[in-house]
């Protein structure tokens, strides 16, 4: 999954810039471009306030391989 390329279609679709959602995030503009430009997040923190902000939650499922 491309997280960065959805946390960007989802901030487009709310209609958001970048600092505008950062700001809603509680988080820097810049992290919010290095989660966009990232296909894996640098903290799982900013993650999740991203997606709050945007109204989604994060749900990870745990399984043996």
């Amino acid at each position: 999954m491309e997280i960065g390329f959805n946390i960007r279609e989802l901030r487009n679709q709310s209609g958001l810039t970048i600092l505008e959602l950062a700001k809603l995030a509680g988080v820097s503009g810049e992290s919010v471009r290095v989660l966009e430009n990232s296909n894996s997040p640098k903290t799982i923190t900013v993650l999740v306030k991203v997606l709050s902000a945007l109204g989604f939650e994060l749900r990870l499922d745990l399984v043996r391989q």
